[in-house]
């Protein structure tokens, strides 16, 4: 992965896939490293990951906007290793029925539109969301405790070392927030 997934250069299909949701009003909170990347971003910290994931609320409306956007992009979709070249309600109904997670890939962006998590609640995380400027642009993410305990819930290898490479930065904010509240987003990043 490169840097690019944190320092937003004109252009950067993170900041058009994010300005494109707030532009179409689907609701969404970055969830997964990326997430977690954004409170360690305003704590003057950075990591860098492979991809972005986005989960959204588990209605049709939410999933036909938010592919939509992608197919606009110029994404490539696919959901459970099959490619989605024409998607339709039927096809929307699908995932969310069976909670998909739909991959669009662009060169080297990829992106993961979420519908179920290990420890996540969407509606739950929805009104204690933080909302973070990325780009120039509102970005919501998902609270800091409800990604670091999806992670550890997880129990993947992956998320065991990130979780560990990242163990004193993750309980320097922790401990942050319990003092003085959740850090401040960045302005101007």
């Amino acid at each position: 992965a490169s840097e690019a997934a944190l320092v937003n250069a004109p252009g950067d299909p993170y900041v058009e896939v994010l300005a494109g949701l707030e532009r179409v009003r689907v609701r969404y909170l970055m969830i997964g490293a990326m997430g977690i990347g954004e409170h360690f971003r305003a704590g003057s910290n950075h990591i860098v990951t492979n991809d972005c994931d986005l989960m959204l609320p588990r209605d049709v409306v939410s999933v036909a906007a938010a592919i939509g956007l992608l197919q606009q992009l110029g994404f490539g979709l696919s959901a459970g290793g099959e490619p989605l070249v024409e998607p339709d309600d039927v096809i929307f109904a699908g995932i969310v029925r069976n909670g998909a997670c739909v991959r669009g890939t662009k060169d080297t962006t990829v992106i993961d539109l979420v519908l179920h998590a290990v420890e996540l609640d969407f509606e739950a995380m929805w009104p204690r969301q933080r909302l973070f400027v990325y780009g120039g642009h509102p970005t919501r993410v998902a609270p800091l405790e409800d990604l670091i305990a999806s992670k550890r819930a997880a129990g993947r290898t992956k998320d065991k070392l990130f979780l560990e490479q990242f163990r004193e930065i993750i309980e320097e904010l922790q401990a942050r927030e319990r003092r003085e509240g959740p850090a401040q987003p960045p302005t101007g990043t």
